[in-house]
């Protein structure tokens, strides 16, 4: 037992990514959790129909405040982010109406608007509206295109890479390459074998949320299936960028924590709009946040084409970056 006990000791000593694993990366995530989750310092713009002066004076302390004569023309000043949110006072009610539902500005508007009640129309009521995602009741219907992102890459990320990793174990790659078939044509055939397992796997995640699980889709199946097979390519592709540097499966596992975990949290689980050191626009070199981003706008949103055309454009670059890297440290690194 003693015996058994030191070897394993012994052994993770020596593996530097078991150590950087164990002792480094657990600080680093829970960094990231603490700039995430702690108080986020973020100045508000608001609109309200109040004249009062009392009431302007309050929120003008904790936000930027315009007043507007009515609704027209807010619901364009939301999603162009003129304003973050319109509150309307009316004699029995405060209305307050957002572009959806965003933790980060949610609770500080009714924070806000509490300050205000306090002082001047204590038994007044709140009624909230969101110009999207107004028809989503539950929190997983809320997250659901988030939660469907994350699952599509991650299984197929890791499933690509391991498959990737026994391909070199048993030798396959090798007497493959010694074929006369191009190191790109390889690895374009590597990716497109595993991304159709990715394809059919986020496929079966659409299908399985919309029609046994009840969550309401709002925009066209067509352009979340797109994406779904964008986000496929691109897992894939950065699944066997690891992999090529893993020599045992268990060394492409050890990857997880720095390739998929901040993923995690800029994939829009966690309302993010400013951190400290502008670690917020970490949010563009990830994958999982332009797949999450491109569901949501035609999941929830119901938008059109014309708004995904950025991030699929971010993911295809992705997928093109990898493959290329690929092609070339396939030959460098196994010096074949």
């Amino acid at each position: 037992m003693v015996a058994t006990c030191l070897r394993v000791i012994k052994q993770i000593l020596h593996d530097k990514r078991s150590i950087s694993m164990i002792f480094v990366v657990p600080l680093v995530i829970t960094a990231f959790l603490f700039f995430l989750l702690g108080d986020s310092d973020v100045h508000l713009s608001l609109a309200t129909n109040s004249q009062n002066p009392s009431v302007i004076k309050l929120l003008k302390k904790d936000a930027d405040v315009t007043v507007v004569d009515d609704l027209k023309g807010i619901d364009e000043n939301l999603k162009s982010g003129k304003y973050d949110a319109y509150i309307k006072y009316t004699d029995q009610e405060t209305e307050l109406y957002f572009l959806e539902e965003n933790s980060l500005y949610v609770n500080k508007v009714h924070d806000i608007l509490k300050k205000t009640q306090e002082k001047l129309s204590p038994q007044s009521g709140v009624t909230t509206h969101y110009l999207y995602g107004n028809q989503l009741k539950t929190t997983f219907e809320k997250l659901t295109y988030a939660l469907i992102a994350i699952v599509a890459f991650f299984l197929i990320f890791l499933i690509s890479g391991i498959a990737f990793v026994r391909e070199q174990v048993l030798g396959t790659l090798e007497r493959i390459l010694i074929s006369p078939v191009s190191k790109l044509r390889l690895i374009l055939g590597y990716t497109l074998g595993f991304s159709a397992f990715g394809i059919i796997q986020g496929t079966l995640l659409l299908l399985f949320s919309r029609f046994i699980l009840n969550v309401p889709f709002e925009g066209n199946f067509v352009l979340m299936e797109l994406t779904i097979i964008l986000l496929s390519i691109s897992a894939v592709s950065i699944g066997m960028f690891i992999a090529i540097f893993a020599n045992t499966e268990f060394q492409m596992v050890q990857f997880i924590p720095i390739v998929i975990v901040p993923q995690i949290l800029y994939s829009g689980i966690i309302a993010i709009r400013t951190l400290p050191f502008h670690i917020e626009k970490l949010q563009f070199i990830m994958p999982i946040y332009y797949g999450a981003q491109a569901l949501k706008k035609v999941m929830v949103d119901g938008l059109t084409i014309n708004s995904v055309v950025l991030e699929w454009l971010a993911l295809i670059v992705i997928s093109l970056l990898f493959t290329l890297l690929n092609t070339f440290f396939l030959k460098k690194y196994r010096a074949l």
